[in-house]
């Protein structure tokens, strides 16, 4: 199902030059966007497709030799994104890095999720084109109540 990737890969000439190196590293986000995308699909069904099997997590630590940390972030990110629309398609649309999405995940607690989901058309174009850093500063603000303006 994958040929066509994976010969991509393997017979990829990435020149050394900043411009070249930028660009992939831009369309590795989009692919791990998609692959956010995909993991929060399997995660809703996960039970139905493998009813007694560990979480999916756990299974991906198996299954795709992630370390414990990355199979547990890959799978909240996953499931926040189904939950948060816009933030997910300004990733998949590459306007969002893959670092910044992170920062929204690290930066938006469980408890705030719902607040996320409802701000997230104000916020999101804010973050575009922001540093991490800068982004994270933005979402702290706005966990504080305080909306950074666009």
């Amino acid at each position: 199902m994958f040929e066509q990737l994976a010969g991509a890969i393997a017979d990829l000439q990435m020149p050394t030059e900043p411009a070249a190196t930028v660009e992939v590293i831009r369309l590795h986000d989009r692919l791990g966007a998609r692959v956010s995308v995909a993991i929060g699909e399997l995660d809703a069904r996960w039970s139905q497709l493998r009813p007694g099997e560990p979480p999916l997590a756990i299974w991906l630590r198996r299954q795709a030799r992630l370390s414990y940390t990355d199979a547990e972030r890959l799978v909240l990110t996953a499931r926040r994104l189904r939950e948060w629309p816009l933030t997910r398609r300004a990733w998949l649309d590459g306007v969002l890095s893959s670092s910044q999405v992170g920062a929204v995940v690290t930066n938006v607690p469980a408890t705030l999720a719902g607040r996320w989901a409802s701000d997230e058309r104000d916020v999101v174009p804010v973050l575009i084109g922001l540093s991490v850093t800068d982004t994270a500063a933005a979402l702290r603000r706005w966990a504080a109540g305080d909306l950074p303006n666009a």
